[in-house]
């Protein structure tokens, strides 16, 4: 990859100007300006990433097989992309049209990558995947952008980077799949892509939990390492009534006001919208003798309120 970065408009006629100067990446996500520390915000639709990183294909295919499997069980996947990168790494591609995002969102690379931790520890997706093996955790952040190399162009070692459908990524044997790094031949992958339920709802409670995240860059230290903070917005639409008081007091404190999102949850449960609506005007602080009262905290933090856990030594 040159050292030269170039800011284009996401379009193919761009992309392939940009290709015929030599450029061979780009970033899998999309902004309304450069990059600024100032200006970080995401505002398209981004798709959704997984790559599996090996020093061995064979291992990192056969991983990357195991979690497209797992994803089948629990999820409607009515298209994914399949890449294998060379001998490097192989990336399935999951379309943001299927998890519901279809317009710009601010913090969106935080809230994909809420999704991800939700599929390890809700779903368990990646729990067969080999020991040598392991997820590139570095796809969402900002300050490693995760670009894409350009199909039909080698890596140095000579292979490709190819894309394939999911079916022919998963039952055609491995050597063929070696053959086609080798040789460049990738396949189209259909575009009709249907929204899936339970991945739309993963991203509206992912995005409800970086919103109150953000609510207030003083507190969010603290509200990141509050066990019962975390589990209320990964829980939202099921948490008792006595937990959704706490949680709202919570994040009130934090200078949250928007709670339109919260009750949306709630839509047919007039009791808990009532319940946010009652819990809006409430004025006290929480403290965790409260909070155990409504949840068995399974970590013992040594504080008397969830805001003081950024001042714990």
């Amino acid at each position: 990859m040159s050292d030269e970065e170039k800011w284009i408009e996401n379009t193919q006629e761009e992309r392939s100007k940009a290709i015929k100067e030599g450029f061979t990446y780009f970033s899998a996500m999309s902004f309304s300006s450069p990059l600024t520390p100032e200006n970080q915000e995401i505002t398209e639709a981004s798709d959704l990433w997984i790559e599996m990183l090996s020093p061995d294909i064979v291992k990192a295919i056969d991983s990357a097989r195991a979690v497209l499997d797992k994803m089948q069980q629990y999820f409607h996947i009515s298209s994914v992309r399949c890449y294998i990168n060379g001998n490097q790494s192989v990336q399935l591609c999951f379309p943001a049209k299927m998890y519901g995002c279809e317009n710009s969102v601010k913090d969106l690379h935080r809230i994909v990558r809420a999704m991800i931790n939700s599929l390890k520890l809700d779903y368990g997706i990646f729990a067969n995947v080999n020991f040598y093996c392991s997820l590139n955790e570095h796809i969402y952040s900002i300050k490693n952008l995760f670009c894409v190399k350009v199909l039909n162009i080698q890596f140095e070692d000579g292979t490709y980077r190819v894309r394939l459908t999911s079916s022919t990524f998963v039952q055609e044997e491995i050597q063929k799949l070696i053959e086609r790094i080798k040789n460049g031949e990738s396949e189209e992958v259909t575009k009709n892509v249907s929204q899936d339920l339970n991945l739309t709802n993963m991203y509206k409670k992912a995005s409800l939990s970086i919103k109150l995240f953000s609510s207030s860059a003083e507190m969010s230290e603290s509200l990141e390492m509050c066990q019962f903070f975390h589990m209320c917005s990964n829980n939202i639409d099921t948490i008792t009534d006595g937990q959704l008081k706490a949680l709202i007091s919570i994040v009130k404190c934090c200078g949250y006001n928007d709670f339109d999102e919260i009750k949306s949850h709630f839509d047919d449960k007039v009791d808990k919208v009532k319940i946010v609506e009652e819990a809006e005007k409430a004025k006290d602080i929480v403290f965790c003798n409260e909070i155990r009262k409504v949840y068995e905290c399974p970590k013992d933090c040594r504080v008397n309120c969830p805001f003081e856990l950024k001042d714990r030594e």
